[in-house]
C-alpha cells in the first residue's frame, strides 16, 4: 500500500510527533534527552526553521515546527537519522529506533496553533507527572517563564507577542490560558474522525436553520472545536473562505 500524501500547511506550521518503534522509550537517561534537543538545535541551524514548542517524553516527542528554508520531510529526516545513530551507537542497538518516519498535522489559524501550543505543554501534566507545566524540564514551557533559559532553539516571540508579553515576563493571561483544559486529540486519528463525524452531524441541523452561512460556521466551531481544515472537510467550503467567517 502506498503512503498517504501529507496535507501541505498553507501557513508552513506544523504539529509534529515522533515515537519510539512498539512504543519503546526513544531516552533511556537525561543526557539522551540532552543529545536530542542539541541535535535539534544544530538541524535548526542547517535547516532554518521555527521551533516555537517542544516537549521530549520518555518514547515520544512533540513539537511546534515552521517551515522556512527547507521542507519538513527534509528537517524530519536530518533529525531521526542524526539520533537513531547516536542511540544505536551508544546502546549497541541495530535496527529501526522510531515508529514510521513521523506524524505531523498541519495548522491553518491563529486559535488552533495556540492550542497546539499548549497541548505540547501539558504533556508532562496529562501523563501525571507533574502538576505544572513549568515543573518539567524537557519542554520549551521554561523558555517562556525563565529568562536565564534563554537558547538558540525555542522561538518564544510567535506566542508571546500574541499575549502581549515577553520572555521571562508573561502575563497572567499567558499562564491562565496554558492551564485551560482542551479535550481535543490532538494528531489521534481514530479520536479526530469521532469529532468529523459529530461535526457532520451538528452541520446537517445548522443547514436546516434559517441562520446565514457564516453565523452557521462560527456556531460549528464553537460546537466541535475543530480547526478550519476540518471545517472545511464538514461544510464543502474552501478554508479562506471558512478563516473568513471565523475572524
Amino acid at each position: 500500500m502506498s503512503r498517504q500524501n501529507r496535507v501541505k500547511s498553507g501557513s508552513g506550521f506544523y504539529h509534529v510527533m515522533v515515537r519510539g518503534i512498539n512504543k519503546n522509550d526513544l531516552f533511556l537517561e537525561d543526557d539522551d534527552k540532552k543529545y536530542f534537543l542539541q541535535v535539534l538545535t544544530d538541524k535548526k541551524e542547517q535547516c532554518n526553521f521555527l521551533l516555537p514548542a517542544y516537549c521530549l517524553m520518555d518514547n515520544h516527542v512533540h513539537m511546534l515546527i515552521k517551515e522556512q528554508t527547507s521542507q519538513l520531510p527534509d528537517i524530519m529526516k536530518r533529525v531521526n537519522v542524526s539520533y537513531a545513530a547516536y542511540f544505536n551507537g551508544k546502546y549497541d542497538r541495530v535496527g529501526p529506533l522510531f515508529q514510521g518516519r513521523y506524524r505531523s498535522e498541519d495548522i491553518e489559524d491563529e486559535k488552533y496553533f495556540l492550542a497546539v501550543a499548549r497541548y505540547i505543554h501539558q504533556n508532562p501534566m496529562k501523563a501525571g507527572m507533574v502538576s505544572a507545566p513549568e515543573s518539567y524540564k524537557w519542554s520549551s514551557y521554561g523558555d517562556y517563564i525563565n529568562i536565564k533559559r534563554q537558547n538558540k532553539l525555542v522561538d518564544t516571540e510567535i506566542v508571546l507577542e500574541m499575549f502581549s508579553c515577553k520572555r521571562g515576563n508573561v502575563s497572567k493571561e499567558f499562564k491562565n490560558f496554558m492551564v485551560q483544559e482542551d479535550q481535543r486529540d490532538f494528531l489521534d486519528v481514530k479520536n479526530k474522525n469521532d469529532y468529523l463525524r459529530l461535526g457532520k452531524d451538528i452541520w446537517m441541523h445548522l443547514m436546516m436553520s434559517d441562520m446565514n452561512e457564516g453565523d452557521k460556521v462560527k456556531l460549528l466551531e464553537e460546537e466541535t472545536n475543530l480547526s478550519a481544515r476540518n471545517l472545511s472537510v464538514i461544510t464543502g467550503m474552501g478554508r479562506t473562505k471558512i478563516l473568513h467567517f471565523l475572524k
